[in-house]
């Protein structure tokens, strides 16, 4: 994926997270849509874009994003670092 690519999906996802979001890939989506904002992927594409992406939403952004496994869902948290943005 180019760097403008990826750079447009680091930015939708810090428009997104004011403080923490928690929940799968796929409600990560739908809360998205609520919001007004598509990304234009599936869920399985976005957790690939947030792995790939971590430490750049980190450093840049003040989002760090990790992930657990329950049962038989994994759960996605972006929590921001960074209360000034």
């Amino acid at each position: 994926m180019a760097d403008e690519e990826q750079n447009g999906f680091c930015l939708i996802i810090d428009e997104f997270v004011k403080t923490i979001w928690r929940g799968t890939s796929t409600g990560l989506c739908e809360a998205m849509a609520k919001a007004g904002i598509e990304l234009g992927l599936s869920s399985a594409a976005v957790t690939k874009m947030l792995n790939k992406n971590k430490d750049i939403l980190q450093s840049d952004y003040g989002i760090i994003y990790s992930y657990d496994r329950k049962k038989s869902e994994r759960i996605i948290t972006l929590s921001r670092v960074d209360d000034d943005r």
